[in-house]
């Protein structure tokens, strides 16, 4: 380039930097990419496992169809071995408390779906933030290196990279809220199974 011309719209360092630049983004966004595809097919697997085990579980947080009647024919039974009871009262439904392990059970498990989901959904808003990193670029290179160099600054200001570095760990931390709410029903059912399972997951 002429002497005074190196920063020119025509100047040469505006095509290096394109150049440079284009194939260190799509390098970079390949592999931010693929990081979270990856996570999204996990949490989305791991969401589907937890919803099928909460499906049967949420249940037992309130009383069924079964233990209402349950109850109203034992009043019923009560009311008529003592005809001077109240039978308005006593057909009053009793207050359902549900037991201390299925609050904890259904507890770490929502709160795993609540975690995933959320991993999930910020996924998808970083790769709607990527998608638009490298559209809508102008065909003057001048122009381009200056509006790459402004989305890529804040992707750093934003610290887009830690975030996406920080989502696999959050879903690790996830799965392990569900194994503990796992452990709990499995202890509150079989010790045996329980110890087995434990002694399985402590293999891997």
């Amino acid at each position: 380039d002429e002497f005074g011309q190196e920063m020119s719209e025509g100047a040469t360092i505006w095509q290096e930097y394109t150049r440079a630049a284009d194939a260190h983004d799509v390098q970079l966004l390949r592999q931010w990419n693929q990081s979270l595809d990856t996570m999204l097919i996990v949490a989305t697997l791991f969401s589907a496992v937890v919803t099928a085990f909460v499906v049967v579980t949420f249940q037992d947080l309130q009383p069924t169809a079964q233990d209402l009647t349950n109850n109203l024919l034992l009043e019923v039974v009560h009311a008529l071995k003592n005809p001077q009871m109240n039978i308005s009262q006593s057909l009053e439904p009793p207050n359902f408390i549900p037991s201390s392990i299925n609050i904890w059970v259904n507890g770490l498990w929502f709160t795993f779906l609540a975690c995933s989901l959320g991993d999930a959904a910020i996924a998808m808003l970083i790769k709607q933030w990527l998608n638009a990193y490298s559209a809508g670029l102008p065909s003057s290179h001048q122009l381009r290196s200056r509006m790459r160099q402004h989305r890529f600054n804040a992707l750093i200001e934003w610290k887009t990279a830690q975030i996406i570095g920080f989502l696999p760990f959050a879903l690790s931390v996830c799965v392990m809220v569900f194994l503990a709410g796992l452990s709990i029903l499995l202890f509150s059912l079989n010790n045996a199974i329980a110890n087995f399972v434990h002694s399985f997951g402590n293999v891997f």
